[in-house]
């Protein structure tokens, strides 16, 4: 963990406890989700990469639960860049910093010193990992309604048309003459929590547009807008 000494944290989890709106019955579940492969190696205890393999799938069934009774008339493309936008590191980001996930995380001393409690990929799948948790110890019942809670606020109709919209927009123009874009993650510079992607977008086997972001997603989004002004 980064601020929180092991004598306090088990107290903590009693206030996390509240702040996700779940009570664990076993509260080992909530202990490994909380627990970085670096802290498990240092002190012999479980690390909580199983638990975020299975949140991963859990999250996934709920959104696209969630899309398919709530936009029943959207077809199979849209409801799935929907999905990919709200599973996606953002999203999960999103919840990571809802929760203050960073402080409460438990972490081995070399990777706290180099700000493990900031590093996107460790929050991203420690989410995915209390919602494997939360499914183990309350069943689907208790993850949905968690999933749901935590996640909404987030993906509001108008953030997932501004999100998807270039890429959809650019797949149907290109789909007119039976062609479709490939998206090419070419490089990436920077932190590991401060880190910049660019990605090529190519059609026909040639780069078309070329962008950048922090994250893969956004690169790939930002080649698609400069593709679709080139291409109209």
């Amino acid at each position: 963990m980064s601020t929180l000494k092991n004598s306090t944290w088990k107290a903590e989890l009693t206030r996390f406890q509240k702040i996700l709106g779940y009570e664990f019955r076993d509260v080992l579940y909530l202990q490994t989700a909380l627990t970085h492969s670096s802290y498990a190696h240092e002190h012999g205890v479980k690390d909580n990469e199983r638990l975020e393999f299975l949140g991963d799938s859990v999250l996934q069934l709920i959104i696209s639960d969630y899309f398919f009774d709530s936009l029943p008339e959207d077809q199979e493309g849209k409801l799935t860049s929907y999905r990919r936008t709200v599973v996606s590191e953002e999203g999960l980001l999103y919840v990571a910093q809802d929760l203050n996930l960073g402080r409460i995380i438990r972490l081995g001393k070399g990777e706290e010193k180099h700000g493990g409690s900031r590093k996107n990929h460790i929050l991203a799948d420690a989410v995915e990992a209390l919602i494997g948790a939360i499914y183990k110890d309350g069943g689907y019942t208790a993850a949905n309604t968690f999933v749901l809670t935590q996640f909404k606020p987030y993906f509001s109709m108008e953030k997932l048309k501004a999100a998807v919209d270039a890429k959809s927009a650019l797949q149907e123009l290109l789909f007119q003459t039976d062609r479709r874009p490939v998206y090419t993650c070419v490089g990436e510079s920077g932190s590991d929590d401060h880190k910049t992607f660019t990605c090529d977008v190519s059609v026909d086997g040639k780069v078309i547009a070329r962008g950048t972001g922090t994250s893969k997603k956004r690169a790939e989004k930002m080649a698609a807008q400069i593709a679709l002004e080139r291409l109209r």
